[in-house]
Formats: structure tokens, C-alpha cells, sequence
């Protein structure tokens, strides 16, 4: 499968290498199984998981593989499958992302939709809802997302999985889209 874009390209082989670059520029090989997180630049990016009951698992699945590639995590919870309220920890998750600055969330809830509504109301906060590899790639490259948030009862675990290192492998592009974001920024005001 190829997916580009007019200044970047990548190539995902469906067999776990992934190739990406700039276009015109230097071509950046990740393979996608113990040495994955050695040439992501995001090694020392701490990232903040959160979910309610109904994301809890796909969460868990989540945090649990950023561990195992070495990427420093914390889990803000929940922690059990009880009901509880998903602004509550879409709250937590964006309050720490903003306080601890370069670092970057995951929210999972039954669908994603209200975790992102819920963590965009916390200023400085840029919540992407993936849907797939696309969104996944876009919400880094054009739109500098600090949290991503995902359905759990929407989408597989190898889905989520596959999108969070898109999400972790993509770099932001500035340029164009930094004068949007300033623009974004001056919506959401002081």
C-alpha cells in the first residue's frame, strides 16, 4: 500500500516494514518488531494513557506495547471495568500533557468521540480522533495532535496498535500548517 502526500511518502508493505521520507530528501526504514523504537526521535517523549471502562482494555493492550518499546508511560487510568465518567480522565490526561511539555496523550473510549471532545476543552490540548492509517499519520504530520484518542469498542487491538506507532513514528511538518495552528491557538485565546 502506498500513501502519500506532496512532501511526504511512506510505503507499508503489509510485512511490517514501514518506509517513510521526506520527498526529494533522505529515506527514513523503520521495521516494525524489537528495533522498532530505536530510530523514533520520541524515545524520551513521556506519553499519558487514560480511558474509561468501556476503552479500558484497548488501553491496557496500549500502554502495555508502548512499554514493552521502551517509551516512557504512565497510566492515569481507570483501572477496573466499574462505570465511570470519561471527561473525568480525558481531563487528567490533558492537564498532564499540558503541564509536562513535549509529551503526548492516548485516550480510549467506546467510540473515541467523547474523549476528544472532552480533552479539547483543556487549552493547549490538540485531540485527534484515528480512524485509520491515514487520520493516524495526518493528526501528527499536519495537525501537531498531542493526544490521540481511539474507540475501543470500534476498532481491534492490532488496529490501534498499528495506528499509535503511526502516530509515534510521524514527525509534524510545519511550515503551512504551523501558521493554522497558530491560528487554532488564538481561537482558543489566553
Amino acid at each position: 500500500m502506498r500513501v502519500a502526500s506532496r512532501l511526504f511518502q511512506c510505503y507499508n508493505f503489509r510485512v511490517g516494514w514501514v518506509i517513510c521520507h521526506p520527498a526529494k530528501s533522505f529515506a527514513k526504514i523503520i521495521k516494525r518488531n524489537d528495533a522498532f523504537m530505536s530510530n523514533v526521535s520520541t524515545a524520551s517523549t513521556r506519553f499519558y494513557f487514560g480511558s474509561d471502562h468501556a476503552g479500558r482494555e484497548l488501553k491496557d493492550i496500549l500502554l502495555a506495547h508502548a512499554k514493552k518499546r521502551g517509551l516512557a508511560s504512565e497510566d492515569l487510568g481507570t483501572y477496573t471495568d466499574d462505570s465511570v465518567d470519561y471527561p473525568d480522565y480525558a481531563e487528567k490526561v490533558g492537564r498532564s500533557v499540558v503541564a509536562d511539555p513535549g509529551s503526548l496523550g492516548v485516550l480510549v473510549c467506546g467510540t473515541g468521540i467523547g474523549m476528544s471532545i472532552a480533552a479539547n476543552k483543556v487549552h493547549g490540548i490538540r485531540a485527534a480522533l484515528l480512524y485509520n492509517e491515514s487520520t493516524a499519520r495526518l493528526a501528527r504530520q499536519h495537525n501537531n495532535a498531542n493526544i490521540i484518542t481511539m474507540g475501543g469498542r470500534e476498532i481491534s487491538p492490532d488496529q490501534a496498535i498499528a495506528w499509535f506507532d503511526i502516530f509515534v513514528m510521524t514527525v509534524f511538518e510545519g511550515g503551512r500548517h504551523s501558521r493554522r495552528l497558530e491560528k487554532i491557538a488564538r481561537i482558543e485565546g489566553p
